[in-house]
């Protein structure tokens, strides 16, 4: 069982994944600014990338 605060916790993450979850565009921005806050957190920068690759590649025209 969580406590009240992991439950607003929790709850708080979900929201923001879901906002941020919406499509290709706003994952990757959520990972390049994940990544901008910490930079320590390489996967990040790397998960920012997929959108650019598809547009170079023009799998994606978003």
């Amino acid at each position: 069982m969580l406590s009240q605060e992991e439950h607003i916790i929790t709850q708080q993450i979900l929201r923001e994944t879901k906002a941020k979850n919406k499509d290709n565009l706003t994952r990757t921005n959520a990972y390049k600014r994940f990544y901008d806050r910490h930079p320590e957190m390489k996967w990040s920068l790397l998960a920012s990338k997929p959108l650019f690759f598809q547009r170079w590649t023009g799998i994606c025209t978003a």
